[in-house]
């Protein structure tokens, strides 16, 4: 126990509000335990779990006791993930819960190593983008990571105890040193889908010789994050567990050569200096699921990298012109903070895109083609990198060379529909309008019809009862003047009552 050392850092990235990762090492007189969390960026409360996810790890892993590499088989392996993912996903439901959170609001990446260094053994866990890597003096380092995987694996998930990927090895004399690191650190230390790491690696892991490692490492941070435009934009998380007694030299990063002569990065798809697209270039090439043994090879062999750019030049290879290439990492030449006698970023090394004029064509800005992923509350998945956009095209029938302008078919669709929309609407308006109008004219009509009724009623009323009076006076000379006065009295009442009910209708 007393040759191995540890030391962790952690920094908030720009274009977070709250550092969402956490990473703690814990060590007592049996085991040394690292934990490192990533919280997914989509979610308001990842922060806590992945605080919540590293504790509950370390507490976890402290309660076990030591146990030899081959103790281990694949049903107590099987036990034990099913326990710890089950256990994790309990806590942070709870701190949810005491919080007043929502559920869906936590979530993170895993990842952990907890070694006996008295019985010789490593126990290791991975789930998520973050990043394991094993540095042993004896052959390239090991990297346990879920690069391949599109979309972020996360302890919620309901698959996690089947999905995280532990490993049981024995901690033999190669072993040097184990290093966690998130996602932050990705195109410095690791890279998704290669096998290798960054030259500069070795500032982490050279770290642990002198007396104050996380003060180098916090400087080589600061150093990355330290340009408004940096790539390097995210949380920053790192544990170095080490027991070094001399500097690691790792190898160069393997370069692909294009026919301009340029040398690219592996993780580049598309030349930094002509824009040639990787995949024409190398077409007909079979690596044999070893693209990075193949270009280290044509690094140690001049001969094999000439005659393969020379074949190239035969015609397989294309011009494509890409506004997304990625930005260089920082590096001496253009950062403006270098500071004499401390390894910078990219190793010294300028890609030519960074001091050569840009193709014809070509933007004079480039945007770094990084797309951040961000996870779906509730799934296992996340949202896809993002697509270029395609090229807007000229309407049909409509000439750039004829002097007019060209209208792009999306504008046109919407201008046309526009349209349609609107003359609709105005449409709809007028037929209101006209309906209106003539509603009207019909209460009018009725309104007029209805009093000449009343009133022409009225007056036939008003002249038959008149003239029923005068009749009554005539017949009143011939009969009794009690039976004229009666039916008098009788006429007059009904032509009263008819006009009565008249006007009240």
């Amino acid at each position: 126990m007393n040759n191995w050392r540890y030391t962790y850092y952690q920094q908030r990235g720009i274009r977070h509000r709250v550092c969402q990762d956490c990473v703690r090492v814990y060590s007592d007189n049996q085991r040394i335990i690292a934990c490192l969390c990533d919280g997914l960026g989509s979610l308001n409360n990842s922060d806590l779990a992945a605080q919540v996810a590293v504790k509950s790890v370390i507490e976890i892993l402290g309660e076990y006791n030591p146990f030899r590499f081959s103790d281990v088989t694949a049903d107590n392996l099987t036990h034990f993930k099913k326990k710890l993912i089950s256990e994790v996903q309990r806590r942070i439901a709870a701190a949810a819960k005491e919080k007043g959170f929502s559920l869906a609001s936590l979530d993170c990446t895993l990842l952990f190593v907890c070694m006996f260094p008295q019985y010789n053994t490593v126990l290791t866990g991975n789930l998520g983008d973050s990043a394991l890597c094993i540095i042993r003096d004896n052959r390239s380092p090991e990297i346990l990571c879920d690069s391949t995987f599109v979309g972020t694996r996360a302890v919620m998930d309901k698959d996690a105890a089947e999905q995280i990927h532990c490993k049981v090895f024995p901690l033999d004399e190669h072993v040097k040193s184990i290093l966690l690191t998130s996602d932050g650190l990705e195109n410095e230390i690791f890279f998704k889908g290669l096998d290798f790491l960054g030259k500069e690696t070795e500032i982490y892991l050279n770290a642990m010789l002198s007396d104050r490692p996380k003060e180098i490492i916090q400087n080589r941070i600061r150093l990355l994050t330290s340009d408004r435009d940096t790539i390097f934009d995210d949380d920053i998380s790192i544990a170095v567990i080490s027991c070094l007694n001399q500097p690691v030299v790792l190898e160069d990063e393997p370069t692909w050569p294009c026919v301009c002569g340029n040398e690219n990065p592996l993780y580049e798809t598309f030349c930094t200096n002509c824009s040639r697209d990787f995949l024409d270039l190398y077409r007909n090439i079979d690596f044999k699921g070893k693209k990075t043994e193949f270009f280290r090879r044509l690094q140690r062999n001049p001969a094999e990298k000439k005659a393969l750019t020379d074949a190239m030049h035969g015609g397989s290879a294309r011009a494509y012109e890409n506004p997304f290439a990625s930005k260089p990492r920082p590096s001496a030449q253009n950062a403006s903070f270098a500071q004499p006698g401390v390894r910078q970023p990219g190793g010294g090394k300028v890609p030519p895109a960074a001091n050569a004029p840009a193709p014809p064509g070509a933007p004079q800005s480039f945007q770094p083609r990084f797309a951040e992923q961000e996870k779906y509350p509730g799934s296992s998945f996340n949202t896809p990198v993002r697509q270029p956009e395609p090229e807007l095209r000229p309407v049909q029938g409509v000439s750039p060379e004829g002097g007019r302008s060209g209208i792009s078919t999306p504008i046109a669709v919407i201008l046309v529909v526009a349209a349609l929309i609107a003359g609709m609407l105005i449409s709809g308006v007028v037929v209101m309008l006209l309906k209106d109008r003539q509603i009207k004219g019909l209460e009018e009509q009725l309104s007029q019809a209805l009093e000449y009724t009343i009133v022409t009623e009225a007056e036939e009323a008003t002249a038959d009862s008149s003239a029923k009076a005068t009749a009554d006076e005539h017949g009143e000379n011939s009969s009794n003047a009690e039976s004229g006065e009666s039916q008098h009295d009788h006429s007059s009442a009904d032509a009263q009552e008819f006009a009565d009910e008249i006007i009240a209708d």
